[in-house]
């Protein structure tokens, strides 16, 4: 550094390579302390280092989507001034668990910010813990959205951990940083529209609200008995609250699936259960839940089919169990009884009755939708997101 501190009045192309050493010398020392200041946080702060109570194919497993993270300011952890640089998100670890989930690069992807003011005297307020379901608008100021990343993503394979929640390796890094202002919140807006509609499955983690939304948990056994078809998973609610979930991967491509809901896992009218199916040539399948309700839907192109339950605000529904199995078109054991089935889920309906004022909520539109100024309005639903800040 001595030799950048002396003068010369002289002047040529050593003492110009001099000058440039000297001044990118004095950038990294200005620069070095804002990059070791650099900080990550996770919102919702509960899934840190605990694995989401959810999954979602939104936004980044559709290749038309629009969808909009609402997040107050008192859960998102992130003080006002702060300049949000990246943000970042994690597969999750329970779904598809058997596979590493790709996408290719197909279409650009955009992701916009913006700041939330519900205290505004004129204009269009935005509560995220009661939003409307019209669209943020491109802009500057609050309740607008600016765009911060717009690009064909090298999308990587997500991968599970031996342990814990999977890692935040889907990153996006912003062109500019996110200045944080509130003073309300913040809106992450997701936005992409393919040339086709494909899906994939590419499931992020996501995180619940915190009232009862009861418990889904896996029993008995999916056949082909391979550890990968027909693998039947379901996502809770509570009487009043956003439908319970129940999903199905692994089956044949756009075959069609019938979900299965009964009131009982041990007995079908007088049978028994569960009733094996080894004697008419469906090798390692049985019935596991009574077959009260019948609910056909065609799976997609991927192998998966996805049912809402819409659980009615009832106080006597509040802690009941229903139970759900997957029965598919599927030729692979037999060609005389094509069918094929899931695992059962037993569904536990939460205690919680009515909606709440949940912190976080989500807009969203998938296929045309995505490319209309209203989305639909699901409260309560987190996208778990990793953000990197100064």
């Amino acid at each position: 550094m001595q030799e950048c501190a002396s003068k010369s009045l002289s002047f040529d192309l050593s003492s110009v390579n001099r000058a440039g050493a000297c001044v990118s010398a004095a950038l990294m020392m200005a620069i070095a302390p804002a990059l070791l200041a650099q900080s990550t946080t996770v919102v919702p702060a509960a899934t840190t280092t605990v694995e989401g109570r959810g999954f979602d194919q939104r936004p980044f497993g559709l290749n038309r989507v629009r969808l909009t993270q609402l997040i107050p300011f008192d859960a998102l952890g992130i003080p006002v001034g702060k300049r949000i640089s990246e943000v970042a998100y994690r597969r999750d670890s329970e779904v598809l668990s058997t596979t590493t989930l790709t996408r290719p690069a197909t279409s650009a992807y955009s992701i916009r910010l913006g700041n939330i003011d519900t205290t505004v005297a004129a204009g269009r307020a935005f509560d995220p813990r009661n939003p409307t379901g019209l669209f943020l608008s491109p802009g500057s100021g609050v309740n607008s959205l600016v765009e911060y990343f717009n690009a064909i993503p090298n999308w990587p394979s997500l991968v599970t951990n031996a342990s814990g929640p999977a890692n935040f390796d889907l990153r996006f890094k912003l062109v500019a940083p996110f200045v944080v202002q509130g003073p309300s919140g913040i809106a992450i807006d997701h936005y992409t529209y393919g040339t086709n509609n494909s899906t994939y499955n590419y499931y992020a983690d996501i995180e619940r609200s915190d009232v009862d939304h009861g418990k889904a948990t896996q029993f008995g056994a999916s056949c082909p008995l391979d550890g990968i078809d027909n693998r039947a998973y379901g996502v809770p609610s509570h009487p009043g609250g956003a439908p319970a979930e129940a999903s199905l991967f692994g089956a044949v491509p756009s075959t069609v699936a019938i979900l299965v809901v009964g009131a009982s896992r041990t007995a079908w009218a007088t049978l028994p259960l569960p009733l094996m199916l080894d004697g008419l040539g469906l090798t390692g399948c049985s019935v596991q839940v009574s077959q009260d309700v019948l609910l056909p839907v065609v799976a997609k192109a991927t192998g998966a089919a996805t049912f809402l339950l819409d659980i009615p605000s009832d106080p006597q529904l509040a802690g009941s169990t229903v139970y759900t199995q997957w029965m598919t078109l599927d030729s692979r054991l037999s060609t005389s009884l094509p069918i094929t089935f899931s695992n059962g889920v037993e569904i536990r309906i939460g205690n919680t009755v009515g909606k709440t004022a949940t912190p976080f909520s989500i807009l969203y539109g998938t296929g045309g939708i995505a490319n209309q100024r209203f989305g639909l309005v699901e409260a309560g639903i987190a996208v778990v997101t990793q953000f990197a800040h100064d």
